[in-house]
């Protein structure tokens, strides 16, 4: 499935570094090592998705709704959740609910408004499709030990509390 390594050859990285000099040729690798992996885990996922007749957006709303226990959510607390538009969550919805897997209910605290909640046919979805999905996720960090997970796991966290780099000005971003 890998068609190409996670990171390119140093050399290119270092011809890369060497035309930019405030560029760390290590933090470079490493960057475009996580870029591609990350790319690669997608593509992966959503093969994964398509097997089970579902999209990534699909799955997302679905899980979210699990995780509620029938309590269901508002559009807009899923839209935020998901980080999508309005718009796109309400396609989303549209969708599950055509084809059952979700429903529109009457929002007890505001008339005005409704809940999204997971239906029977779509709690039986997941249930069909999970323990394949949890797998699948165990397998591909099996050959790592428990200390391996949780350092991967720490580290992955330090590269997420960095994302805000990106909405930083160029010469901002750099300065760290």
């Amino acid at each position: 499935m890998v068609d190409r390594p996670l990171c390119p050859r140093y050399e290119k990285i270092q011809a890369v570094a060497r035309r930019f000099p405030q560029i760390d040729a290590q933090s470079l690798a490493a960057a475009v090592a996580l870029l591609r992996l990350s790319s690669s885990l997608y593509s992966a996922l959503d093969g994964q998705y398509a097997r089970h007749g579902t999209s990534r957006g699909r799955f997302h709303v679905l899980m979210m709704l699990l995780e509620m226990e029938g309590e269901g959510l508002t559009p807009h607390q899923l839209a935020e959740r998901a980080a999508v538009t309005k718009a796109a969550m309400t396609g989303l919805i549209d969708g599950l609910v055509k084809d059952g897997l979700v429903a529109r209910e009457q929002d007890p605290l505001d008339r005005r408004s409704y809940r999204v909640a997971l239906t029977p046919a779509g709690d039986r979805f997941l249930k069909g499709m999970l323990p394949d999905h949890f797998t699948r996720m165990n397998a591909l960090v099996g050959k790592l030990t428990l200390e391996d997970k949780r350092q991967l796991v720490k580290l992955l966290e330090k590269v997420r509390d960095q994302l805000d780099v990106y909405d930083d000005a160029p010469s901002a971003a750099l300065a760290r």
